[in-house]
């Protein structure tokens, strides 16, 4: 919970400070980069959150990878969360910006979960049909679920269509149970 809240509160803070200066999609951008370079690279990853090493080292190193390829504006984010320890939740933060900048430009984020890998045209389909019905902007991404038999399910917020085998399967068993 308290990570949640962590994501949540820097994460709202990074976005407003970006829109206050009109700056929302390359801080989009950046942050995102600090969230592949994290999963990426394990040992940065280790490194910044590690509580043997002082602030100062650490800020001292993120300067010297990234300044040549971020802003200003977000390594001195990185020095906030470095000297808050809070740089363990950098995926979360910036998952959390990723959604307000969608919010604000009207698009959800959804998953199709289905037995086999879809193509891109089969995955944008799902994404002009369900838009459509949302009246929304919608974004998929795809998961694989071999449990589903056939067929596929989508989930858009507290929204799901159900149209897999097993989902026919326990409709079918709920009926019988009825009976």
């Amino acid at each position: 919970m308290a990570e949640s809240v962590v994501s949540l509160t820097y994460g709202t803070a990074l976005y407003e400070a970006a829109k206050d200066l009109g700056k929302e999609e390359e801080i989009l951008i950046e942050i995102k980069q600090l969230a592949l370079l994290v999963q990426a690279y394990e040992d940065f990853s280790e490194f910044l959150n590690s509580p043997a090493i002082m602030p100062k080292e650490k800020k001292e190193a993120v300067k010297k990878i990234m300044q040549p390829a971020f802003s200003q504006e977000m390594l001195n984010f990185v020095y906030v969360l470095i000297d808050k320890g809070r740089t363990s939740q950098i995926k979360k933060i910036a998952k959390r910006y990723s959604e307000l900048y969608d919010k604000d430009r009207g698009v959800a984020e959804g998953k199709v979960f289905s037995v086999v890998k879809l193509r891109p045209d089969q995955i944008q389909k799902f994404e002009t049909e369900m838009s459509r019905l949302l009246q929304r902007n919608i974004k998929l991404e795809n998961r694989v679920d071999p449990s589903l038999i056939g067929g596929i399910k989508i989930q858009v917020g507290g929204k799901m269509i159900d149209q897999s085998y097993r989902g026919d399967l326990e409709r079918l068993r709920e009926e019988l149970e009825k009976q």
